[in-house]
């Protein structure tokens, strides 16, 4: 059966409802929710969530259901119509209106237009369609502008309710912090999860609230993440003691010493080894299948090379990733010229949220946003080590570099 179009209620009313229940999920977001996560991606996934887009008719593409028993000798004729948007803006009667709405079937994408007793006359029923068309199109005219209208006061809206949360939720994280005492855990959060200790472990916890039927999903604690860090920085000063036993070493080599280095301190499921080689430049750490934590290795062959090894680094990488390394070996002189433009290009890439500090040397430290996920955000340490290269170990100098030679990129 056809019910009649905008006749549901008043649309003025459906759109002040619609900004209540803006307001009320801004109040339901919780405050950890709006303190870890861009503001400007807040307000953009709410604004993108209650947007309206009114239906749009595509009349050309309309058809006509071979199954609603018209024969010669007329009678029911359906017509269905392909229309793009919110199927809901049917039911509402703009501001103004007609006193006889045109009625239809409303279904997934199509209105289905109904007309009985109609005759054999072609040009009387291309007339009778056409009109009912044009009835639906004047009305959905009045709903465009009204849902035009809401929409520009949405993103308003949201940008100040979410604006006005966040500011509460710092003020009673500032007023928590300030009062020194321990925070008492709740129990509604999933507890965090970790390896059985056998040689040091990494921790993996829960990266987010998952569905009550779903496991928490893994993520590397934070200490260990700066734990495995200072683990591979601590080559650099290898590195810097004993330089001819690295000059000769290539980018694979390099890879595999770090390996070695981070299996020695941590261990992990029944392989062994918590860090493995992954495709040719990973070194990754998994729980139960999953990464946890992935590091790209790239030899400095200018600012381009680091702007792609991060754009690589973040392709690898699944919602689940949080925290993430990019290994950067210059074999260049020119040390200190590379650590001055390693900042500089992670302003530039195109995710670039913020800076963030780093407790070590010849480290930098980002916040990215996820490029194909605005709402997800990445931490990436960039760790820069200057790698000695030597033509010979007879053309060595007393400190390993190159003599009367010019370094390789």
């Amino acid at each position: 059966m056809s019910d009649a179009l905008f006749a549901q209620g008043v649309l003025f009313d459906f759109l002040e409802n619609r900004k209540k229940t803006v307001r009320v999920e801004v109040g339901s977001i919780t405050e950890h929710e709006l303190l870890t996560n861009d503001e400007d991606d807040v307000c953009a996934a709410l604004t993108d969530k209650y947007h309206l887009r009114a239906p749009v008719l595509k009349a050309d593409e309309k058809r006509i259901d071979p199954g609603d028993g018209y024969g010669t000798g007329g009678g029911r004729l359906r017509v269905w119509i392909p229309f793009e948007g919110d199927s809901v803006l049917f039911g509402y009667r703009p501001n103004e209106w007609r006193d006889s709405p045109p009625s239809a079937i409303v279904g997934a994408g199509e209105v289905g237009l109904t007309f009985d007793h109609v005759g054999t006359d072609a040009t009387a029923i291309k007339r009778d369609i056409a009109g009912a068309i044009y009835e639906i199109g004047w009305h959905l005219e009045r709903v465009t502008a009204e849902g035009e209208t809401f929409n520009q006061e949405l993103q308003t809206l949201v940008e100040g309710a979410v604006k006005r949360r966040r500011n509460e939720a710092l003020t009673r994280a500032n007023l928590v912090r300030s009062l020194e005492i321990p925070i008492r855990r709740r129990q509604d959060v999933p507890v965090t999860y970790s390896f059985p200790v056998r040689r040091r472990r990494p921790v993996v916890g829960s990266s987010t609230v998952p569905a009550a039927t779903s496991p928490p999903e893994p993520s590397l604690a934070m200490a260990d993440y700066e734990g495995i860090l200072r683990m591979i920085a601590s080559l650099g000063t290898c590195v810097e003691r004993s330089p001819r036993a690295f000059a000769a070493m290539n980018e694979e080599d390099l890879r595999w010493l770090c390996l070695v280095i981070l299996n020695a301190h941590y261990e992990g499921g029944a392989v062994g080894e918590a860090f493995s080689y992954s495709g040719k430049t990973d070194i990754l750490i998994s729980e139960n299948g999953r990464s946890v934590f992935v590091a790209e290795c790239k030899v400095w062959q200018g600012p381009a090379s680091l702007s792609n090894a991060v754009g690589q680094l973040l392709s690898y990488l699944t919602w689940r990733d949080t925290k993430a390394a990019i290994l950067l070996f210059s074999r260049r002189k020119s040390f200190s010229r590379v650590l001055a433009v390693v900042p500089d290009v992670l302003r530039r890439h195109s995710t670039f949220r913020r800076e963030t500090p780093v407790p070590m040397e010849n480290a930098f430290r980002v916040v990215l946003g996820r490029p194909d996920d605005p709402g997800q955000e990445i931490i990436v340490t960039v760790l820069a080590f200057d790698v000695p290269v030597l033509a010979s170990p007879e053309a060595a100098s007393s400190d390993g570099r190159q003599s009367g030679t010019t370094a390789a990129s």
